[in-house]
């Protein structure tokens, strides 16, 4: 956590440095602009059947105990408005909303039973604002050039809360980063075993196609609707030990990896968890 406290204190002096407000927000933007549901049904092509849910040969505790699943894969990220700062540009006074950022993946190997972190966690942290608006470029570079990383949120426009948005995407984009760095570099030293890397979320995210063949997503939840309404609903319904049917996001004469649709939970969270600041600590740094 030092690390955290470190570049939250690099950024509250940018802030004032550049004449802006520190006031940190008691809410992530994850939690203030959750995803809305998507509907991308026009993207699957069922494999089999939709009229009805499938059960799986599964007995639960005995075949838990049996799993061949040895990796597991988990990111994270939280983004925090911790301040803004105000300028004029062609006579129009403009805020810049300024967030602190952090982005974490983590593989974690199963070994007689128990879970340890895989080589180590990647990490990332500071700052999110869209850099071409900053009044004082000088103090932008120092600051930079000091070790504090600076995303350019990349939106034209001034407008405060779309602002706010893209900084929530840009941080959603790091994090799928930061993921698919650490699944390569996983693939990499198990190219060519039987192995396969449990990922906690779609496979949709990720865009390393030679990752992802030896990799298996779970989703918990999810915020996308993949087929019609009802045949949406039998899936939302479905029974304890059940899956839905086999589809492919692409065309089935294409090539594309098969999908199917159920829950798990997975342990990587609380390790994720432990090593990403809270808001409350995000708060207290920006205050002291």
């Amino acid at each position: 956590m030092n690390r955290s406290h470190e570049s939250l204190r690099r950024a509250r002096e940018f802030i004032s440095q550049e004449n802006g407000i520190v006031a940190p927000m008691p809410f992530s933007e994850e939690e203030l602009d959750p995803e809305l549901q998507d509907d991308l049904s026009f993207q699957t092509h069922p494999l089999e059947s939709t009229t009805a849910t499938k059960p799986v040969d599964y007995r639960f505790p005995e075949d838990s105990e049996n799993t061949e699943f040895r990796f597991f894969e988990d990111g994270k990220q939280r983004t925090v408005q911790i301040g803004y700062i105000p300028t004029v540009i062609r006579n129009t006074q403009i805020i810049i909303p300024v967030h602190f950022f952090v982005v974490a993946a983590v593989i974690l190997e199963r070994k007689e039973k128990k879970l340890s972190l895989w080589e180590q966690a990647v990490v990332r942290q500071g700052i999110l604002v869209e850099k071409s608006l900053v009044p004082n470029q000088r103090v932008l570079q120092s600051y930079e050039e000091s070790g504090l990383e600076v995303i350019d949120t990349q939106k034209t426009g001034a407008d405060y809360y779309a602002l706010k948005k893209q900084a929530l995407r840009r941080s959603k984009d790091l994090r799928l980063q930061t993921e698919e760095w650490l699944i390569s570099e996983w693939r990499k030293k198990n190219n060519g075993s039987d192995e396969f890397l449990v990922i906690d979320g779609t496979l949709m995210n990720l865009r390393d196609e030679e990752s992802i063949k030896q990799c298996v997503g779970v989703s918990k939840s999810f915020g996308n609707r993949y087929f019609e309404l009802s045949a949406h609903n039998r899936i939302m319904q479905m029974p304890e030990f059940h899956r839905s049917w086999t589809f492919r996001f692409h065309d089935p004469e294409g090539p594309a990896s098969d999908q199917r649709m159920g829950a798990r939970e997975c342990e990587c969270e609380s390790y994720l968890s432990s090593i990403i600041p809270s808001i409350a600590t995000i708060t207290a740094s920006m205050k002291g």
